[in-house]
């Protein structure tokens, strides 16, 4: 996982990531990995979710 202007965050199974409402992030799984990404969220001002546009390898890997 990684957040906007910061570094990539190793996540486990099991482990829960809370991201406020409005903080750009990305995830995904390692090239010989796979991921299950299960979100619970609730809507704020009617809106449940803004997905944002894809992220390339060197943009999630990029400098922070």
């Amino acid at each position: 996982m990684r957040r906007a202007g910061g570094p990539v965050e190793a996540i486990q199974p099991g482990d829960v990531v809370w991201i406020p409402p409005g903080e750009k992030h990305w995830h995904g799984a390692a090239p010989d990995t796979a991921m299950t990404h299960i979100a619970v969220h609730e809507a704020l001002d009617d809106e449940i979710v803004q997905w944002l546009e894809p992220v390339s390898d060197a943009d999630y890997q990029g400098p922070a």
